[in-house]
């Protein structure tokens, strides 16, 4: 029987793990740590620099941290390009030692399929690396929509990601208190997302604030995570 651990399933890095306190499931996480973005595509030759941040538990389990730092740039017709790398790590040591950390980049897009300034619609590609599982690689779509305005812009996403491990390891996740050792390898993980979020504009500056669920899935197990994060855009 497979147990359940969010060693590498730092997922979606969105995590309050709503799980049991012998959890030791190993999932493959997503291409980023914690996806928030209002609906409204930057202008054409516009950039804006981002940085956010965001706090996990798991119930009766370690607490998660990870931070983001990214780029957005429009390129006209209503497009924009969209980078980010990700570091998270399970703030409580292994009682295995094992390195609880992850690295990851993801290359994506957000568009508005009509002329509605309120709708917009994403997907990315990207992977990361975690040295006690192993590297992968992950597949994302998912569509956002909000009010924009210039003084609290409220806004809602929904979406999915596939995150296939590559020549994955298997992964002591052993934790203080258990009888026997307890060892997983990583599998294709799908994940279905939901988010809500606020951003106040403040000239060039803007500040979000959000919160994330997340379903996760692989051949024998499956999960609902929970995160909350705090982020910084600033244009030029």
């Amino acid at each position: 029987m497979k147990t359940r651990n969010p060693v590498l399933a730092l997922v979606a890095l969105p995590a309050l793990l709503l799980a049991t306190a012998c959890s030791h499931n190993v999932y493959t996480p997503p291409s980023r740590a914690f996806a928030i973005t209002s609906p409204k595509v930057l202008e054409e030759g516009k950039t804006v620099a981002r940085a956010n941040v965001s706090s996990s538990s798991q119930i009766f389990g370690p607490e998660i941290v990870a931070a983001s730092a990214g780029f957005r740039r429009g390129t006209g017709n209503h497009v924009e390009l969209v980078a980010d790398v990700s570091y998270a790590s399970v703030a409580e040591a292994s009682a295995a030692g094992t390195n609880r950390n992850v690295t990851m980049g993801r290359l994506g897009g957000k568009v508005h399929p009509t002329e509605s300034k309120n709708l917009a619609l994403t997907a990315g590609l990207g992977g990361g690396y975690a040295p006690a599982a192993g590297m992968y690689a992950s597949a994302d779509v998912g569509a956002v929509v909000g009010y924009e305005n210039r003084y609290l812009i409220p806004f809602a996403s929904a979406g999915a990601y596939t995150s296939v491990p590559i020549d994955p390891k298997e992964v002591d996740t052993t934790q203080p208190g258990d009888d026997v050792q307890r060892l997983d390898t990583p599998e294709k993980t799908l994940g279905l997302t939901i988010g809500a979020g606020v951003k106040v504009p403040l000239n060039t500056t803007s500040l979000l604030i959000g919160i994330t669920w997340v379903q996760v899935h692989d051949d024998d197990s499956q999960d609902v995570f929970m995160t909350i994060g705090a982020g910084i855009e600033t244009s030029f």
